[in-house]
């Protein structure tokens, strides 16, 4: 579910630092719980922390394909935060070698 306001302190559980890029983002594989009102869900993401933030974050809410990792939410103030599904087969540059 898209959930444009994340609390990354209270929800995002970073594990393993997958990507450290210069350009503007480092790439996390973590863990998000998801609180519901009888419940609580753990699912692993992948969180991408943003130097800044991206206003255009909002443009990432889409109709769920199959062959496009889905968007769950990104935070509206710093730290900048945007959490999508994990593919655990590596980064699309790497299948692409």
């Amino acid at each position: 579910d898209w959930q444009p306001e994340l609390r990354p302190s209270m929800e995002l559980m970073p594990e393993v630092l997958l990507r450290s890029s210069g350009g503007g983002a480092e790439v996390y594989r973590g863990v998000w719980f998801r609180r519901f009102s009888k419940s609580t869900s753990a699912i692993t993401v992948a969180m991408k922390k943003l130097t800044t933030e991206v206003p255009e974050v909002a443009a990432l809410e889409r109709p769920v394909h199959r062959n496009i990792l889905r968007c769950y939410g990104a935070t509206a103030e710093a730290p900048f935060i945007a959490v999508s599904e994990y593919c655990a087969g590596g980064s699309l540059a790497d299948a692409l070698k």
